[in-house]
C-alpha cells in the first residue's frame, strides 16, 4: 500500500508521477507575501506564521500550518502534534519544519493601492496616465484629474493652479513616477552547483540529462540516476517509485528545468543596492525611511 503523507506538501490528491510546476509559472511566484501586521514579508511561496514572540516568521511552504509553539510549520493538508514537532496525515507522521524571521518591510514609507509602488514618508501616491502611481511631493495632497499634477491639502485643482478660496494658493506640482519595492534576492533561493541557476527555498537542485540543473520540489531530496525524477530525502529511486526499507513510500517527481539568474532574478544585469536588495536595470536605488532602499526610474 503507497504511503501519502508527502502528497500534501505538493499540493496533489492522487499518487500518480508527480509533476513540478511549469516553467513558465516561475514568475507567477516571486512577489513577495506581506504578512497581516503590514510591516514583514516572507519570500514568494511561503507563508506568514505568528511566533511565540508576537512577531512573524516564514514557513517555507504554501498554504501552510502553523503550528501553536510559535516555531514550527507543517504542509498544507497535515496537523501539527501537541509539541509542534512532527506533522500528521491520516496516514504518517514527518517531521515538522522550523519558521525563519521574516523580513521587516519599510514600515514608514507609504504603500499605493497597487500594493507594489512607494512613496517616500510624506508624499502623497496619485495615479498617472499609465495606470501606475506617481509621488505627490507633499502629504496628504489633492491628486489633480489631468493624472499629471497634484495640489495640496484643502486646495482645488483649477487649470494650472491650486485653488483655496477662489484664490491662487500655488502652481500645480507635477508628480513623478513613484518607487516600486526594492525587493531582496539570494538569501532564500537555492544556489545550484553551476553557480547560474537557482531553485525556490524548500527545492534541490538536480543535475538533468541536458547538464543543466533542475529544481526537485522537495527539501534534501535524493536526484534519481535517470536525470529525470527525484525523491524524498531518506527513500531511494527503484522504477518509477520511492522506496524506503522495502516499501512503497511515493511516486518519483519529475523535475522541470531550474531558475536561471538572468531569467528568474538577473543577478548580472540588476542594479544592487548598498543593502544587497536590488532594482531593476535601467532605475536607480532611492534611499527610503529606515534607511532602505526603494526603486526610482533612471533620470539621466
Amino acid at each position: 500500500m503507497k504511503i501519502l503523507w508527502i502528497l500534501p506538501l505538493l499540493g496533489l490528491a492522487t499518487a500518480d508521477t508527480l509533476f513540478f510546476r511549469p516553467y513558465d509559472k516561475v514568475r507567477e511566484l516571486t512577489s513577495p507575501v506581506v504578512c497581516p501586521d503590514q510591516q514583514s514579508e516572507c519570500p514568494a511561496g511561503s507563508t506568514c506564521c505568528l511566533q511565540s514572540g508576537g512577531q512573524y516568521g516564514c514557513c517555507p511552504l504554501p498554504k501552510a500550518v502553523c503550528c501553536k509553539d510559535g516555531m514550527h510549520c507543517c504542509p498544507n493538508g497535515t496537523k501539527c502534534n501537541s509539541a509542534g514537532t512532527q506533522c500528521l496525515s491520516s496516514t504518517a507522521s514527518f517531521p515538522s519544519l522550523l519558521k525563519t524571521p521574516a523580513i521587516k518591510t519599510k514600515a514608514n514609507n507609504v504603500t499605493c493601492p497597487d500594493g507594489q509602488s512607494q512613496c517616500k514618508t510624506g508624499e502623497t501616491c496619485c495615479k498617472l496616465k499609465s495606470g501606475t502611481y506617481g509621488c505627490c511631493p507633499l502629504p496628504d495632497a489633492v491628486c489633480c484629474k489631468d493624472e499629471k499634477h497634484c495640489c495640496s491639502k484643502g486646495t482645488k485643482c483649477e487649470g494650472t493652479r491650486c485653488v483655496r478660496d477662489g484664490r491662487i494658493v500655488m502652481d500645480q506640482v507635477k508628480k513623478v513616477p513613484a518607487m516600486t519595492k526594492a525587493v531582496n534576492i539570494r538569501a532564500n533561493n537555492v544556489t545550484c552547483p553551476d553557480g547560474q541557476s537557482q531553485c525556490k527555498t524548500g527545492e534541490t537542485c538536480c543535475k538533468l540529462k541536458s547538464g543543466t540543473y533542475g529544481c526537485c520540489p522537495l527539501p534534501d531530496a535524493v536526484c534519481c540516476k535517470d536525470e529525470k525524477h527525484c525523491c524524498s530525502k531518506g527513500t531511494k529511486c527503484e522504477g518509477t517509485r520511492c522506496v524506503r526499507d522495502g516499501r512503497i513510500v511515493m511516486d518519483q517527481v519529475k523535475k522541470v528545468p531550474a531558475m536561471k539568474n538572468a531569467v528568474k532574478i538577473r543577478v548580472n544585469r540588476n542594479v544592487v543596492c548598498p543593502d544587497q536588495s536590488e532594482c531593476p536595470n535601467g532605475q536607480t536605488c532611492c534611499q527610503l525611511a529606515n534607511s532602505g532602499y526603494g526603486c526610482c526610474p533612471n533620470t539621466d
